[in-house]
């Protein structure tokens, strides 16, 4: 979720509208993906064939961003440590839904970076 967020706003911020609304829809797709699991408290794995699909067009969009636009190369760097950011610890005995809020702000806290590097360095 965070990095579909960080994909699409910094995509904005870059001047791609586009590209941004593409960013913002995979990041609520992922939320209406992650949304039931902290409703029921039930685990689901998404699996290697949700994550490589949504990693791959987050990052065909922050490539797109950067080519096309004026996203910075330095801004899509950090926006490929956002899935290092979701492998933080998180406490095992918490609620699922705090698990999730928790992995959330960590990846919403990197793709922030990025879009604020994007923000602060624009020509």
């Amino acid at each position: 979720m965070g990095l579909g967020f960080g994909a699409g706003i910094g995509a904005i911020l870059g001047a791609s509208a586009s590209y941004g609304q593409y960013g913002i829809a995979l990041g609520a797709g992922a939320g209406a993906f992650l949304l039931p699991q902290m409703i029921t408290g039930k685990k689901t794995d998404a699996g290697a064939t949700y994550m490589l699909t949504a990693a791959l067009i987050a990052g065909l969009i922050a490539a797109g961003a950067m080519v096309l636009a004026q996203l910075r190369w330095y801004s899509v760097l950090v926006l490929a440590l956002v899935p290092v950011a979701a492998t933080l610890p998180v406490p095992e005995k918490a609620p699922l839904w705090l698990q999730a809020i928790l992995v959330s702000l960590y990846t919403f806290v990197v793709a922030g970076a990025a879009c604020a590097l994007n923000w602060q360095f624009a020509p």
